[in-house]
Formats: structure tokens, C-alpha cells, sequence
């Protein structure tokens, strides 16, 4: 987790535009992170971040058009509502096979939301509704829990949405919480691709 969170921030250090007399567009420019301004980057809370995971894993699986699922999204939106700028939710309704319309949602917090450069992260919270990679035969039917494959991810960005709350960044930042990347094997990437 750290190391992601240390590749986030140097990232962010390293498209961030100067203050400092003397240091153009090239400095700006920069990919180096230890050529980027100097400024204090906040501390990343590992811990934090591994409670939000639980906190996921505890809804349960978040299958989209399920119980969890909705409790999962009215949490995040509360969350991010109350550290982001502007919280963007874009109601997705999928037909999946057979004709059944799914309800699924995307979640969008914008920090900065005036700055013209900007960058964009992203992570899915819906979980798969069976196991299909399950060694188990047995299990495969099973919806995942979701810890690594969804959770991890939305866990580092909603830290980021703290610590950005905090310490407002110096260019615009989104984080983008998309749902139904995980709907079936040959039904994928729904809410990546509304989005886009």
C-alpha cells in the first residue's frame, strides 16, 4: 500500500506546476520526482486505508442490483461527499443478457475542479458475482468477497480523498470509483466505458 500511495504522490509532485522563479515549463514538465517543487507530501495512512478495505469486505459482495452493492455505493458517496469538492454519481442502467436492466453506478470526486490540468484515477468497486477462477468446483458459483480485486483499490483513493481534503492539490485531481468493470466474462468495463 505504500508503495502505491508513494508512486501516487510522486506522480502527482512530478505534474505539478512550479512557484519557484527560474523554473519553467521544462521543470514542470518533469517526470523525476526529485526535480519536482519542493513541497511537503502528506504521510499515507496504510492503516486507514486497510480499514476502508474491511469496512468494504464487510457489506459483502458488492454484486451490481444487490443489497451490498447499494449499501457500498450510499457509503462512498457519503464519504467522498464530505472530503471531495464535487461528487459526480452517473446512474448507469445496463440491460444485461436475457433484457434485465441492472442498476449500476459511477462515482466521481473532483478535487480542484477549476484547475484545466488535471489527472484522473481510478479504481472499480463492484465485485464479481461468481468465482469463476475458483480452484473449488465447488465455490465457483459463489460471489467473490472482493478484498484485493475492488476493494484494495477504492481503499487507496478514498485515503487520497482524505489526505486531499486536507491538503488541497496543487492541480486538479478525480477519482473515479466505476462499477460493473466486473459484470461477466463477456460483459465487462460498463462503467469505464460510460465514462469514457
Amino acid at each position: 500500500m505504500r508503495l502505491i500511495a508513494l508512486a501516487l504522490c510522486a506522480l502527482l509532485a512530478a505534474g505539478c506546476s512550479s512557484d519557484q522563479p527560474g523554473r519553467g515549463d521544462a521543470a514542470a514538465a518533469t517526470t523525476d520526482p526529485a526535480e519536482a517543487p519542493d513541497r511537503d507530501m502528506p504521510k499515507f495512512d496504510a492503516d486507514s486505508a486497510f480499514a476502508l478495505l474491511r469496512r468494504q469486505v464487510e457489506f459483502g459482495p458488492r454484486v451490481p442490483g444487490t443489497a451490498p452493492h447499494a449499501a457500498q455505493l450510499a457509503w462512498m458517496q457519503d464519504y467522498l461527499r464530505s472530503r471531495a469538492d464535487t461528487v459526480v454519481v452517473q446512474s448507469i442502467a445496463h440491460r444485461a443478457k436475457g433484457g434485465k436492466t441492472v442498476q449500476m453506478a459511477n462515482v466521481l470526486a473532483r478535487f480542484n475542479p477549476e484547475a484545466s490540468q488535471r489527472v484522473l484515477f481510478l479504481a472499480h468497486w463492484d465485485t464479481r458475482k461468481t468465482a469463476d477462477s475458483e480452484t473449488d468446483p465447488a465455490r465457483r458459483k459463489m460471489p467473490i468477497p472482493g478484498a484485493n480485486d475492488g476493494a484494495s483499490g477504492v481503499a487507496v483513493l478514498m485515503v487520497l480523498a482524505d489526505m486531499f481534503s486536507k491538503d488541497a492539490p496543487p492541480i486538479g485531481v478525480d477519482l473515479l470509483f466505476t462499477d460493473g468493470e466486473d459484470w461477466e466474462t463477456d460483459d465487462m468495463y460498463i462503467g469505464a466505458k460510460h465514462f469514457a
